[in-house]
């Protein structure tokens, strides 16, 4: 139950004087850590893309991934990028799920893996990107 402040109504007004004087003296309440952000799932390849996050551990579920932190600020912050991993692996999943439903989808697939071993591997230049498509 909250703390009460102890203010009266004077009529139909009241002293908003006496209320902030007050108000100080409610406090917030203080949660000291260590603290743990869970995230679950829907799939066992999104937890894996999450806990590839540096500090992050995978649990034993199969479907959910988490970080421990001594600051719940960082902790949460670590916590978004979770789940941003965990959503850039079921984006990847869609598309090849659509592309492998196609019925070109075993050529397609093999020229996108050729395309990325020759990226990766520095046998292509990398792509400049557009003009006028930057952030700022």
């Amino acid at each position: 139950m909250p703390k009460s402040l102890g203010l009266e109504i004077d009529g139909s007004r009241l002293s908003a004087r006496t209320a902030l004087e007050k108000l100080a003296q409610a406090g917030l309440p203080e949660f000291p850590g260590p603290y743990r952000f869970a995230v679950t799932f829907q799939d066992e390849e999104q937890a894996r893309q999450a806990a590839l996050l540096p500090g992050a551990e995978a649990l034993p579920d199969g479907r959910s991934a988490q970080i421990r932190a001594q600051d719940f600020e960082d902790g949460y912050r670590r916590s978004r990028r979770l789940i941003q991993l965990g959503g850039a692996a079921a984006a990847g999943a869609s598309v090849w799920g659509a592309v492998g439903s196609g019925p070109e989808a075993a050529a397609l697939g093999r020229k996108v893996a050729d395309r990325e071993y020759e990226r990766f591997l520095e046998r292509l230049p990398p792509v400049a990107p557009a003009a006028g498509t930057g952030r700022y």
